[in-house]
């Protein structure tokens, strides 16, 4: 999408999946929606924000609220800047959609960006992006993600980490900070 003063605009791409945990998928696009309300005054947005799933439609979050999304395959020729992955899930173990986990690994060489919300760094890991790399995720699944794969490094002392274009970041409202410093 291209602005009034010729800015493009970064499209960004939310995954969403059930029982995925809200905020982390509202906290990150809020802080985008602001900084495109604030943008606005100079001209067009800066972000164009996109929530898709594997199949499309509504996806019910662990708080019971629905999003509605649309099909990952409607963004086969779509060029992402950047991709992000909430966590969440229903119970102590993460469960990775195999759709979008193929989906993620064929499309992350392509992303500038490429980003996980607490537990969304399961996602990442399984889609086989993460080894050797530096990572946070939520302090209450920093050994799951070790034991899923003992070549991830697991920073458990950062809110956020950027290891060259994989970002990935602690708990729930980390995944704000992250954000801002995407923006940023």
């Amino acid at each position: 999408m291209k602005s009034r003063k010729g800015i493009r605009s970064r499209r960004i791409v939310f995954l969403a999946f059930d029982q995925m945990n809200l905020l982390d998928l509202s906290g990150p696009l809020q802080a985008l929606a602001s900084a495109n309300r604030l943008h606005s005054r100079k001209g067009a947005p800066l972000y164009d924000t996109c929530v898709a799933s594997v199949y499309g439609g509504l996806v019910t979050t662990n708080s019971g609220l629905p999003i509605m999304t649309v099909a990952i395959s409607t963004l086969e020729r779509v060029a992402i800047d950047t991709l992000i992955v909430p966590g969440g899930s229903k119970d102590d173990e993460f469960h990775s959609p195999p759709a979008m986990i193929k989906w993620i690994a064929r499309r992350a060489p392509t992303v500038r960006r490429l980003c996980s919300v607490c537990t969304g760094a399961f996602m990442l890991a399984a889609a086989g992006l993460l080894k050797g790399r530096q990572v946070a995720t939520h302090w209450d699944w920093i050994n799951r993600l070790k034991a899923q794969d003992p070549a991830i490094h697991v920073d458990a002392d950062k809110i956020y980490v950027r290891d060259g274009s994989i970002w990935t970041s602690a708990g729930v409202t980390a995944g704000i900070d992250l954000t801002l410093a995407l923006i940023e």
